[in-house]
């Protein structure tokens, strides 16, 4: 037996597309720690422990990841700006 529906199924995709616009995705801020031949950077989930050297490989990384994968919005903007600031720490 089939229903008849008095109103219109709502457009899923429509909707989500609405709400991805209405509430853009907020990361929260990490953390980084270091000594003198290592750093950390220490998220909500996970965190890694580096040699002081790859500073910038991890930057570069990081940099990398947000421009081939722009469809992954501000997720990288996080570790990026957490291994800036960490870098004009270490150089001051």
């Amino acid at each position: 037996m089939w229903h008849k529906f008095d109103t219109a199924i709502p457009d899923l995709f429509a909707l989500r597309a609405v709400a991805i616009q209405l509430s853009p995705r907020q990361y929260l801020p990490m953390k980084t720690t270091h000594d003198d031949k290592t750093f950390t950077l220490i998220g909500k989930y996970w965190s890694g422990t580096y040699p002081i050297e790859q500073l910038d490989e991890q930057l570069a990384f990081y940099r990398g990841m947000r421009d081939k994968f722009p469809k992954a919005g501000n997720s990288y903007d996080a570790p990026i700006e957490a291994l800036e600031r960490l870098a004009k720490e270490i150089k001051a």
